[in-house]
This record gives C-alpha cells, sequence and structure tokens, in this order.
C-alpha cells in the first residue's frame, strides 16, 4: 500500500478551522518558512500567553514563547528535549488551562444543538 503524503500547509488549516473557538488568536506563521514536511502557528492562548508551535511529521511542539520565532536549529531538531504531541488538543492541554474548559462549552453546545435540532423533527 503507498503511503499518502500529507501537506502540512493544508493541514494547518484544518488545525486552524478545529481550534479557533478555543484560542484567542491562531494563525500561520508569515516569517517562518512553511512547507509540505513544517508548518509554524502563532498561537495565543485564553490566557493571553503566546506560543509559536511547529506541526510536522512527528507532531506539534512548542519551538518559542514568541510569534514567528523558532528557538530550535532545524538540524537538531529530533533531538531536542521538547516533547512532540501527537494532536494540536493534547498539546493546548497542556499550554492552556482554559482550553479544556473551552472545548467541554463548544461540546455542550454542539451536543443543545443536535438535540433541539433531533427534538424538532
Amino acid at each position: 500500500m503507498e503511503e499518502q503524503e500529507i501537506d502540512f500547509r493544508d493541514e494547518a488549516q484544518g488545525v486552524i478551522k478545529d481550534i479557533a473557538f478555543s484560542v484567542s488568536q491562531i494563525s500561520v506563521s508569515e516569517k517562518l518558512p512553511s512547507s509540505r514536511e513544517s508548518v509554524f502557528l502563532n498561537i495565543e492562548t485564553k490566557e493571553n500567553i503566546c506560543f509559536c508551535v511547529q506541526l510536522c511529521i512527528q507532531g506539534f511542539r512548542v519551538v518559542s514563547n514568541t510569534f514567528d520565532f523558532c528557538s530550535f536549529d532545524e538540524k537538531d531538531s529530533i533531538t531536542q528535549n521538547t516533547p512532540f504531541y501527537e494532536t494540536i488538543y493534547a498539546l493546548l492541554d497542556t499550554i492552556s488551562p482554559g482550553y479544556s474548559q473551552m472545548f467541554g462549552n463548544e461540546l455542550s453546545r454542539k451536543l443543545s444543538e443536535l438535540q433541539q435540532k433531533t427534538s424538532s423533527h
């Protein structure tokens, strides 16, 4: 079976769409290089803390506490002690205490909408 190639620029757009409600701000860095293999996201949490997050084949990881800045040398990226997270949700759970609350509120809202739709039919 042939492995499907992931374009992380497209993946980043999906991430932005998925979590925009739960952060104060999120965008693809326009100053750091984006490629099919790696994208950098600027994220400001609901607690008003800024992060630059790398998205690549290994997952998501915080690369700095400043927008548009990567504190790692790409040649050393795998050997850094900064953990990778499999999903953006796992990373947000770690860096943003308010994320879980926002996620729970959004889930409740969507379930209520669904319940209203099904009870009106």
